[in-house]
């Protein structure tokens, strides 16, 4: 993984993206902490999903 190989921990690290879905719910996933930019593919409709938040 890339942070591993940077020497980065999953709490030294955090995603910055605008797809909800890959973005967002993928780092989470991984257990790394996020943040939804409003540009490119965000949606204003991506605050209504209760299942994938950004930190």
């Amino acid at each position: 993984m890339a942070i591993e190989n940077m020497g980065v921990s999953k709490n030294e690290a955090v995603m910055n993206g605008d797809d909800i879905e890959s973005d967002i719910k993928g780092a989470k996933d991984f257990g790394i902490k996020t943040i939804q930019v409003k540009t490119g593919k965000y949606q204003e409709t991506d605050s209504d999903n209760k299942f994938t938040q950004p930190d």
